[in-house]
């Protein structure tokens, strides 16, 4: 031990952030949320609801991480791709300290001119050109994320 205090920053993110970060990393999501005052379970449910609706196709997916490593800077996250049927998950983070609204990132075994993304906290759908095998996403605000289901078009 160094004497070396770190402080955290973990208190400025979003319940429903933190919660987002786990999805992907495991197929069996357990959390107490029990512990969570009334407040933080309202702002997480409708994001388990939403991740329930679509844990079985995920299953059938391969996890791989996208974008950049993470270092509360960068843009991140996680590509559920399922091979056979060429469709996948997306869970896109813009860390803390980040100050780009939009970023190019490129996707793994996806190479098409375009992919429709069915954003799953809202269902807005919405098709996007690619570049190769990059794609350009837009979150207005750091220490957000997003929640995809993508389709490849052609």
């Amino acid at each position: 031990m160094t004497g070396d205090k770190t402080k955290t920053d973990a208190h400025l993110h979003n319940h429903p952030y933190v919660v987002a970060i786990t999805l992907m990393g495991s197929p069996i999501f357990f959390q107490e949320t029990h512990y969570y005052t009334k407040e933080a379970r309202a702002k997480i449910k409708p994001l388990l609801a939403t991740y329930k609706k679509h844990r079985a196709e995920m299953y059938q997916g391969y996890v791989f991480p996208m974008g950049d490593e993470p270092d509360n800077s960068q843009w991140t996250g996680f590509q559920n791709h399922h091979l056979e049927k060429n469709t996948g998950y997306l869970l896109i983070f813009r860390e803390l300290n980040n100050h780009e609204v939009s970023k190019e990132v490129a996707l793994k075994h996806v190479r098409a001119a375009e992919i429709r993304l069915t954003d799953l906290m809202t269902n807005e759908k919405r098709v996007v050109r690619m570049n190769g095998s990059n794609v350009v996403f837009d979150i207005d605000e750091p220490a957000d994320y997003r929640f995809f289901r993508y389709e490849v078009l052609d």
